[in-house]
């Protein structure tokens, strides 16, 4: 609707509350008017609308909201800047905050209302980053929300939900109050006339931006008879103690989930006056028909209590919140602190989040379930809100892949906060500890070379393991060390570093070592087969890989196999170790291995100015410059290759402007022959050594060597552009010319006239299999693309790599979320991935913070850990992993689909989530994805339970 002026009035009244996929609503006992309709009000520059209200008592307290927004057309959105009347040249423009300018006149009872006239409760500055003038201390500018008799307003279109002039993907927080189209403002209105009031907004636009409009969205009044407003939210939104409600679709309390599964859901409590004491209570729930119940002790109240992080400074919010007020730049609200432990206590115009954990019985018939929340403050009854659950008819598969946690506390694991610890991941879906953590074997050898094994602390921590109902299988990475030092000790044989000086002793002094280290590991392995647990020995504390110390893991994992022990480590640096039975790749390279080949580009600026004719195998002397491995078929063009020939170079190359080809089929001892007739005969240093290759000969590169091929040093224009293409198995440079242009595995670095830096597009390399890229520099378009077509090497990780590491030490809860969730149920049905590791419940982001209520560290001995909204974040997503799996096998069962059909039936329903590459490693923008997935999956599901 597009008015000039327009008066009109809707009166709704309401006492209601919901959360239930991602939706808001206020409560209150009083009055709302949305004085707006329910479409969209449109005002064109110099614009006006006019609306009524009503006060029913003197002196009456009125909170007025104002939701609007300049809409950007949706085919200009990317090319408009405004720039306001002020001067700040690109106000609010780019990463440093949101697009917009000061446009809005409002009135109340015909007269103009200022920050001197009228408290704004919300929004009272707003950051700009891109302001030549900065605040020494926090190196940006706060500029106020109003000037020249005008309100700030942003600038959106539709196009994405939540678009802003940055990337949504590579923020801290998923927030409503942020990714919101509309700019919210929350007045707090006094001496308003008893009876009729009147609110105008008038459009008064730059010059600039005089054809844009505004779009009011809604404007409404709350009459609070009562000095507090709660509202529902989704439980993954981030709100802060400075956040203010917002009105949306009032409901009742929501939420709903499967038999045995722990349902989350969220709240706030926003106070108009200070309320003290603060606690919640929820009673039994109970099924109308059946008279089932949930008993109250199946539910957990916590509150969501604001940590400050000082490292993380004010750089870090104002991405997605330019707008927080200065005394709560570093808060951080994520911990969850249950409510009979801590009772929280409200300011005035503050806000207190809550989180609610509902366990839904695994016996319980499906249905409706009804009760009601009391909220008290001081134990005074302050209002009662209905609660309905609903128990869905059907029960959850268990996902395909199993997980697993990657703890970091080392006192006592029988210690009764670790024991809660550990039912807490349990309880989160997690199968088991990936490795040993509080309990440890001793290790001695006697005078007659007796290795003595007390196993105590096994004994206890496998009590431990039994009680919490966590797998009896398990990874120690101490085991090795402290056996060898406990032998090292009896042999007298002192050493500094036992992972690198072990290795490298003499043979003699190893037949005395190998025997005593074999004799105790299997006495290790009798205590643990003694016990029931399978254990097995991870040579190096280091989750993401140890290629710095593969020595010491072939030298520890060959003894402990030979014992008769298993064998855990990564393959994180393309290389295999024969001794090792379970071999884990980190989640970044298996986000590589699930990427089919395409083609990767990138801009630069000014004009190339690197040698034509590079270095092969190399890009200066010594060996860690150098590629250990096979190289063939290298060609080098003076012109771009099209992305045609791009993607079929490494069937058919390509002809024309070739400038050299080597072969190496008639390479001699120290000359690669040029084959494109241009008399690039290239050096050959050191003797690499002829081998078989991709067709017909290669040259064996050994970086210990220092082989490398060296052409002439000829110059060429390379304002033609310039491509190279070259078939490689193993690792290191394939080929450049000093620091100012070299190729490492999956980047280039490269100079040009106006800048020095890299370009990355990811590749393969492994010493066993055959990859081809292809490179190429577009002088027209100042462009760069890589092709790497690496199928063998993606093949071998999609067969044979079962175990995945992944490191989650997110705030909030939607990195845990994807990652635990859509993105591991993708590679579990899309690869052979059956287990994950993740590194998450006691080290977030920065773990100094996350002990409450002491300042601990990683090693703290007494701190009490708590849960995060982060680690609930991947409870959520074993969830969906579950939700997903769960309808993967009604289609099998209840429609005739065979799997794979079911599976792609499924992918289908997360597309664009899990769509490829691109978005299986997407941090999804908005966290309603999240629960709009969920409800496609329950939905379907629902359609074979009618």
């Amino acid at each position: 609707m597009i008015l000039q002026d327009k008066e009109m009035r809707i009166t709704i009244k309401t006492i209601c509350f919901v959360f239930l996929f991602g939706l808001n609503c206020l409560l209150f006992a009083g009055e709302y008017e949305c004085l707006t309709e329910t479409k969209p009000i449109t005002l064109k520059n110099h614009g006006e609308l006019r609306l009524k209200f009503s006060t029913t008592k003197v002196k009456q307290r009125v909170l007025l909201s104002i939701q609007a927004r300049i809409v950007i057309p949706r085919d200009t959105g990317a090319t408009i800047t405004p720039v306001s009347e002020e001067g700040y040249a690109g106000l609010l423009k780019g990463a440093g905050g949101m697009r917009g300018d000061y446009c809005l006149k409002i009135k109340i009872n015909d007269k103009e209302v200022s920050p001197d006239t009228i408290e704004v409760i919300n929004k009272k500055e707003i950051v700009d980053a891109n302001s030549p003038v900065k605040n020494e201390k926090t190196n940006v500018t706060r500029i106020p929300m109003y000037s020249n008799g005008k309100w700030f307003l942003k600038a959106d279109d539709d196009y994405v939900p939540g678009k802003y002039s940055f990337s949504t993907t590579d923020g801290i927080y998923s927030t409503r109050a942020y990714y919101s189209h509309y700019f919210e403002y929350l007045f707090n209105l006094t001496n308003l006339r008893f009876g009729p009031n009147t609110i105008t907004l008038k459009v008064e636009m730059p010059a600039q931006m005089k054809d844009l409009s505004v779009e009011i969205k809604e404007v409404g009044v709350i009459n609070p008879d009562m000095n507090f407003i709660v509202t529902a939210y989704d439980w993954m939104e981030a709100v802060f103690p400075w956040q203010t409600p917002r009105i949306e679709n009032p409901s009742i309390l929501k939420t709903k989930g499967s038999r045995n599964e722990y349902v989350p859901a969220a709240f706030s409590i926003y106070g108009l006056e200070d309320i003290p004491n603060i606690d919640i209570k929820i009673s039994e729930l109970r099924n109308s028909t059946s008279n089932s119940t949930i008993q109250p002790e199946s539910i957990k109240i916590f509150q969501v209590k604001a940590l400050e992080r000082k490292s993380l400074g004010e750089s870090a919010f104002i991405s997605l919140m330019p707008f927080i007020p200065e005394e709560w730049i570093n808060y951080s609200p994520e911990l969850l602190i249950p409510i009979e432990e801590e009772k929280p206590s409200l300011k005035k115009f503050q806000t207190q989040p809550f989180f609610v954990d509902i366990k839904l019985p695994d016996s319980i018939s499906s249905g409706l379930y009804s009760g009601k929340m009391k909220i008290l403050s001081k134990d005074k009854i302050l209002t009662e809100i209905p609660v309905e659950v609903e128990i869905l008819p059907f029960d959850l598969s268990e996902a395909r892949q199993k997980y697993w946690m990657w703890r970091i506390q080392w006192t006592p694991v029988w210690k009764p906060e670790n024991i809660a610890c550990l039912q807490d991941i349990k309880d989160h879906g997690f199968t088991g500890l990936v490795r040993t953590c509080g309990a440890s074997f001793k290790f001695s050898v006697n005078k007659e070379g007796t290795v003595l094994v007390d196993g105590t602390e096994y004994e206890s921590f496998v009590q431990v393991l039994k009680k919490t109902g966590l797998a009896m299988q398990i990874a120690d990475d101490q085991v090795s060390s402290q056996l060898i030092s406990a032998v090292l000790k009896h042999l007298d044989i002192k050493v500094k570093n036992i992972a690198t000086e072990v290795v490298a002793l003499p043979e003699e002094t190893q037949q005395k070592i190998k025997p005593l280290v074999i004799q105790g590991f299997r006495k290790v392995k009798d205590i643990c087969d003694q016990l029931g647990l399978i254990l097995y020995i991870f040579p190096i504390d280091e989750p993401c890989g140890t290629p710095w110390k593969r020595a010491w893991t072939s030298y520890v994992a060959g003894l402990a196999k030979e014992a008769g022990l298993g064998t855990w480590s990564t393959r994180n640096n393309w290389y295999w170790n024969a001794n090792l039975d379970i071999g884990v790749a980190g989640e970044l390279m298996i986000n590589y291995m699930y990427l089919d080949p395409r083609i990767v580009k990138g801009k630069y600026k000014g004009d190339l100015a690197f040698d034509a004719l590079p270095m092969i195998g190399a890009f200066r002397d010594r060996p860690e410059y150098n590629f250990n491995g096979t190289i063939d078929e290298v060609r080098i063009y003076n012109r771009a290759l099209t992305d045609d020939e791009m993607l079929n170079q490494h069937e058919k190359p390509a002809d024309g402007d070739i400038i050299a080809y080597y072969s190496f089929d008639s390479a001699r001892t120290d000359t690669a022959v040029d084959l494109s007739g241009q008399g690039n005969d290239a050096r050959l240093f050191n003797n690499p050594e002829p081998v078989s290759g991709k067709k017909g000969y290669a040259l064996r590169f050994d970086n210990n060597k220092e082989n490398h091929l060296l052409p002439p040093n000829r110059k060429y224009d390379l304002n033609k552009g310039w491509s190279i293409s070259i078939w490689y198995k193993g690792s290191g440079c394939l080929f450049g010319k000093t620091y100012g242009f070299y190729y490492a595995p999956g980047q280039i670095r490269y100079t040009t006239t106006e800048e020095y830096t890299f370009f990355t597009f990811g590749a393969a390399h492994d010493p066993y299999q055959w990859a081809h890229l292809t490179l190429v520099f577009d002088p027209v378009n100042k462009e760069i693309k890589a092709y790497t077509y690496d199928n063998e090497i993606k093949d071998w990780y999609r067969k044979n790599i079962t175990w995945m590491y992944e490191q989650i030490r997110s705030m909030p809860p939607k990195n845990p979320r994807f990652k635990t969730g859509i993105q591991n149920w993708y590679y579990g049905n899309f690869g052979m991935l059956r287990n994950i590791t993740t590194f998450c419940y006691d080290w977030n982001a920065n773990h100094l913070y996350v002990v409450y209520p002491k300042d601990g560290n990683r090693f703290n001995p007494e701190g009490k850990w708590y849960r995060t909204l982060g680690w609930e974040g991947t409870r959520a997503g074993i969830y969906d992993a579950r939700y997903l799996q769960t309808l993967v096998d009604v289609l099998q069962k209840k429609a005739g689909m065979n799997e794979r059909q079911a599976i792609e039936k499924v992918k289908e329903i997360i597309t664009p989530i899990s769509a490829g590459y691109d978005g299986i490693n997407k941090v999804i923008e908005t966290f309603g994805c999240y629960e709009n997935m969920r409800k496609k999956v329950v939905d379907e599901i629902m359609k074979y339970y009618h």
